[in-house]
């Protein structure tokens, strides 16, 4: 796993101002008193709105981070470069071949590619795993269908351990009280 080249005072302030919801907005911090703004959001558009989880700056030198909203109105994966120039690297269809709603960030794996979860979407409406390349190829990796597979409803993002994923589920497993899986 490889660390995030930002200081921690950055990438808190980043974080907070990526994560403050409706109309958020990313923005490049080198103190407190010095924010500049990447990329405003707006409630409507194909960049989405409401971003999701912690943005993490990739190999690549992006930030990569997720939304609801965007074109489908599903939810995005977003590449916002560090002088602000976005590209939606992915709209989430949110049918059954794929997530809807990412409640989380993504994780960059050792082959290049973006890994997370999705709330909603896949092959019951319970959320998916997957993967998404450096060129915006989706890859739908498991669809949770029920309590009976140890949960569903992935509400977090997933944590890199050499080649395995972990995450996290509100639902399912003993008493329906969530699960951990990998």
């Amino acid at each position: 796993m490889r660390s995030n080249r930002r200081s921690p005072l950055a990438r808190a302030v980043l974080c907070l101002a990526l994560s403050a919801g409706f109309g958020a907005t990313a923005v490049a911090a080198t103190s407190l008193s010095n924010l500049t703004t990447l990329l405003p959001l707006a409630n409507a558009g194909t960049n989405g709105i409401q971003t999701r989880g912690e943005p993490i700056l990739a190999s690549d030198g992006n930030f990569y981070f997720t939304t609801y909203g965007g074109g489908s109105g599903a939810g995005t994966l977003m590449r916002v470069s560090p002088t602000g120039t976005a590209t939606v690297l992915h709209s989430f269809a949110g049918a059954s071949s794929e997530g809807a709603l990412p409640h989380a960030g993504v994780v960059q794996g050792t082959d290049g590619a973006f890994y997370g979860t999705t709330y909603f979407g896949g092959a019951s409406n319970l959320g998916v795993v997957y993967k998404v390349g450096a060129d915006g190829t989706y890859t739908n990796l498991f669809s949770f269908t029920n309590a009976s597979q140890g949960g569903f409803l992935p509400y977090t993002g997933l944590t890199q351990v050499g080649t395995d994923f972990y995450g996290t589920t509100l639902r399912g497993g003993v008493n329906d009280a969530g699960t951990v899986f990998r």
